[in-house]
This record gives structure tokens, C-alpha cells and sequence, in this order.
């Protein structure tokens, strides 16, 4: 279960997964597997589909164009029943530990019931049948289970060389651990708890603000799409102002398909259920979870976003050193020289202007910005200094310092100092002091205590020069 938090602290949400569940089942890689094969079926789908949009009256939408398909889709392609999976004491190995097992059970029984003078020795050797028939039963049972996660583990790779993501995802929910499902109610704005009605709507109502569009469409009848001119077509997507058709332009994608397309893009609607309550929300942004066409819309969005970005700073960099995978991306630079550091400026608020018209937000909890040195000890110092040492110091003449702020400066820089010499303090026993002496760089306090200095003669305002000289005394 998802948490979403709905402005205060105290008005929790708990709710499912966003996700229309489809009333026609269908196996969308077999529908694909037959169009690629042309084989009899698909030409016989074909010809179904056609037959079927001849007898629809004219004037229909893409709502009753899709009531009409579907059946088509579940008739011609359905669902390939899943096998029910075996439980590991139906193994053969197991079954066979299991009737030793018993039979030695038996015999123990058995021999407890006896008289004679060698009802002890029996029932002792029975007894010892039996513990060694549990250990080896115990034994049975663990390789059972370390085969058939064996066994989901191939099936899962099989299933990522097909590129059949779903069954590698439903291999990943047997073998996840299970968790306790918890009920969290929510709460109003003040703290009191809602009723199921009430919490039904805050929970529809959060959704239906965080998925609406200010953009309106009104949708024409499909069968006119076909009969509209050149123009007037491009008239009618003119109306879609998103990134989706700068995407789809740019895919080099007729513009029919286009109109059909976007049409369905906006017209999503998911189905919400909680507490026995159902209600709908249209879905005016963000990618269209559950939609077959939504990672082919979203490939293509991903190549027109790094073609602009290419042409916003510079077709080499965006080809060779821009990676997107969904919607992660991981952007690389290369900085010899000054030019090199203006270019790192440059295309970072290009992307930054690129995401937001995109309609995109840029999550900061999970963004870093990672800086790797290269070259030999003087460059990686002079690097050092220019980059990271004037971040540290950044700042610090304006707002003060203070005695364990100066020693946190100071560990600092000489932990960084001895990662770019590689020399380990517990291996080379060289003194921060001497290892600052050897690279030609001075320690954080001489260079900030240089920095007040300049900042002291420079500065023309009385109070600021007064906590300068005081955070001067201070550091010297």
C-alpha cells in the first residue's frame, strides 16, 4: 500500500495503487507475437475487426470504438491459463522421505506394543529408523525449496530475454518476502478521523488534483477523422498543446495516428476502489500506468527530449555522455579547462528549462552530484582547490565561524587531500602538516583566514568589517 501525505502532518492517505483493471482479458504478447508472424489468426483478427466497424453506425467515439475491440482482442488472443503452482511436499523426493517417514512411524507404534525380551532393542532401533527418516524428510523438504526458487529464478531470466517484463515482475512477487498489510485511517485537517464515506472522497478528491489538466479537450466523433482534409486535421491537433505531440511530430508519425493517439491519451479515466466505494478521475498528466502504448509514448518522448537537448547545448555531449532509462537520467561531463566548466553551467539550466516545459519536476531528495578526478597529483589538487575547497569555504566570511566548524574543515580537507595522494594516514604514517607541504596547498584556516583579509580591505560597510576582524581573532 502507497502513503500519500495530504498537506498537513496529520492527514495521512492509504490507498492503492492508481490502476484501471481491464474487463477483457487478453495476452497482449501473443497479439503482438501474431502481428509480427502474419500468420492466420492475426489475418482472421483482421478481418473481424473490419467486419465489425463496417456495421457500427457513424458518428461513433473512441469509447465505443473500444467496447467493440476488446471482445475481438479476448476472443482471437485469450489469457493462456496459468498452471497452478505445485507446493514443495508434492515433489517426488519429498513424497518418497515422507512414506519412509511414515513407515518407520509404523513400526515404532508396532514395536511398543509388543512383549518379550527384545521389545527394547526393537523399539530402540525403531526409534532411530524414525529420527533418521525426520532428518532425512527435514533434509528432502529444504532442497525442494531451494529447487523451486532455483527454478522461478530460470524462469525469470527466460522471461527477460523474451523482454516479458510482467512475468519477471510476477516471479519478483513470489519470491518477495510477504509484509502485514496495515489499515491507516485518515484524518482531516484537524486531526479528527473520517468515516468511509469521507475518506473515500479526500482520497478521490486528492487524486483528482494531483492528475487534472487547466487544458480541456472536446473530442469529435472517430469516424470523422478519416473524412477531415489536411488542413482541417491540422487544425484539430493544433488543440493539443503537449509534449506528447512535439514527440510524436518528432517520431515522424502520421498525423491520423496522431489525432487517435493523443485522443486516448486524454481521455484516460482510472477507476478508484476503497472501503467498497468505487469512483472515477480523469488522468490529464503524467504517463498512463496500464496502458500498452505508454512505454512506446514515453520512448518516444525520451528521443525527442534528448534531440532538444542536443540542439539547446551540444549534439556531441547529449549522444555520447546523456543517459535516460524511464525516468531516471544521468548526465556526464568531461572538464579540462575553464570553457569546459561554463559548458557544465550552460547545459545544466538547459535541462532545467527543458524538464520544466516539459511539465516535469525535478526530485532533489534523490538528485547528487557526484565529481570524480582524474590526472596526476598537481592537476587533481589544483581541481581540488578550484571545485571543492571553494564550496567548503563558500560563505564562511560573511556568516561566521566557530571552533568545531574550523575542525570540521579541517578533517575534511584532509581526508579528501589523502584520497587524492592515496596516502592512508594507518599505512604511510604521513602527517597532515607534511602531506599539505609536499602537495603545495595550505590548510583551510590560512586560507580563510586570507580570505577575511582581502574581504576586511575591500569591504566598505562598518558592522560587516567588525564580524570579519571578530571571526579573524577568532580563527588566528
Amino acid at each position: 500500500e502507497d502513503s500519500i501525505t495530504d498537506g498537513a502532518e496529520l492527514s495521512p492517505v492509504a490507498t492503492g495503487r492508481t490502476g484501471a483493471t481491464s474487463e477483457y482479458g487478453y495476452s497482449i504478447q501473443a497479439l503482438r507475437d501474431s502481428c509480427a508472424q502474419n500468420d492466420t489468426r492475426w489475418r482472421q483478427f483482421n478481418d473481424a475487426v473490419r467486419t465489425t466497424i463496417s456495421h457500427m453506425s457513424p458518428g461513433f467515439t473512441v469509447g465505443q470504438l473500444n467496447d467493440v475491440i476488446l471482445p475481438l482482442c479476448g476472443q482471437f488472443f485469450p489469457n493462456r491459463a496459468k498452471p497452478a503452482p505445485q507446493p514443495v511436499f508434492s515433489s517426488v523426493p519429498v513424497q518418497q522421505a515422507l512414506g519412509a517417514m511414515k513407515h518407520s512411524l509404523d513400526r515404532l507404534r508396532q514395536h511398543r506394543s509388543e512383549v518379550g525380551g527384545r521389545r527394547s532393542l526393537r523399539v530402540w532401533q525403531s526409534w532411530k529408523d524414525y529420527r533418521a527418516s525426520c532428518k532425512h524428510l527435514r533434509k528432502a523438504s529444504l532442497q525442494a525449496r531451494k529447487q523451486r526458487i532455483y527454478d522461478l529464478i530460470d524462469q525469470a531470466a527466460q522471461a527477460c530475454t523474451r523482454d516479458q517484463m510482467s512475468e519477471v515482475y510476477r516471479v519478483m512477487h513470489k519470491l518477495a518476502p510477504r509484509q502485514r498489510r496495515e489499515r491507516v485511517s485518515v484524518r482531516s485537517q484537524d486531526g479528527h478521523f473520517l468515516d468511509d464515506k469521507a475518506q473515500f472522497e479526500s482520497i478521490l478528491q486528492y487524486f483528482k488534483g494531483a492528475f487534472d489538466s487547466p487544458e480541456t479537450f472536446q473530442s469529435p466523433v472517430v469516424s470523422t477523422i478519416l473524412e477531415l482534409s489536411t488542413d482541417e486535421l491540422a487544425t484539430a491537433i493544433a488543440q493539443f498543446k503537449t509534449t506528447l505531440l512535439k514527440s510524436l511530430q518528432h517520431a515522424g508519425v502520421s498525423p491520423e495516428l496522431q489525432y487517435i493517439l493523443l485522443e486516448l491519451h486524454q481521455q484516460c479515466q482510472y477507476e478508484l476502489t476503497h472501503l467498497k466505494r468505487r469512483g472515477t478521475f480523469r488522468l490529464g498528466r503524467g504517463v498512463r500506468q496500464g496502458c500498452a502504448v505508454s512505454p512506446l509514448l514515453y520512448s518516444l518522448f525520451t528521443v525527442w527530449l534528448l534531440a532538444e537537448l542536443g540542439n539547446t547545448t551540444d549534439v556531441s555531449w547529449a549522444q555520447r555522455q546523456v543517459t535516460c532509462f524511464a525516468d531516471d537520467s544521468h548526465l556526464a561531463w568531461r572538464v579540462e579547462k575553464l570553457s569546459d566548466l561554463d559548458f557544465v553551467c550552460r547545459s545544466l539550466r538547459a535541462v532545467f528549462r527543458l524538464l520544466r516545459a516539459s511539465g516535469m519536476t525535478i526530485n532533489s531528495d534523490k538528485s547528487s552530484l557526484v565529481l570524480g578526478l582524474r590526472g596526476n597529483s598537481a592537476r587533481r589538487t589544483c581541481l581540488y582547490q578550484a571545485c571543492v575547497r571553494s564550496t567548503l569555504l563558500y560563505g564562511l566570511h560573511a556568516v561566521g565561524v566557530s571552533g568545531v566548524m574550523i575542525d570540521q574543515l579541517e578533517a575534511t580537507d584532509a581526508k579528501y587531500l589523502r584520497g587524492i595522494a592515496r596516502s592512508p594516514a594507518h599505512l604511510t604514517h604521513e602527517t597532515t602538516v607534511a602531506l599539505r607541504r609536499r602537495l603545495r596547498i595550505c590548510s583551510p584556516t590560512e586560507a580563510l583566514c586570507q580570505l577575511l583579509k582581502r574581504r576586511i580591505l575591500r569591504s566598505q560597510q562598518e558592522a560587516a568589517v567588525c564580524d570579519m576582524r571578530r571571526t579573524l581573532l577568532l580563527i588566528e
